[in-house]
C-alpha cells in the first residue's frame, strides 16, 4: 500500500487529489474510491491506498485515511 497526503478533495463533486508520498505523479481520488464509503476526505489528511494503472492512468484506490497513531509509526 503507498502513503501521501490529500492535496485537495471536492466532497460535491467527489473528486480530488492525493500527492504521493514517493514524490511520483499527484493521483486522481474519485468518491467512490475511498474504503470507507461514509468518510469525507479534506485537504492534509494522511491517506493509504492501492495504485491503479488503467487506461486513464495512474489513480488512487481503496483509498483510507490513517490514524495519528499509524502516522506516527
Amino acid at each position: 500500500m503507498a502513503r501521501g497526503t490529500v492535496k485537495w478533495f471536492e466532497d460535491v463533486e467527489g473528486f480530488g487529489l492525493v500527492a504521493a508520498d514517493d514524490g511520483g505523479p499527484d493521483l486522481y481520488i474519485g468518491s467512490g474510491d475511498v474504503a470507507a464509503h461514509d468518510s469525507v476526505l479534506a485537504e492534509g489528511d494522511r491517506v493509504e491506498f492501492e495504485v491503479i494503472v488503467d487506461i486513464k492512468g495512474p489513480h488512487a484506490r481503496h483509498v483510507r485515511i490513517l490514524s495519528d497513531a499509524i502516522v506516527a509509526s
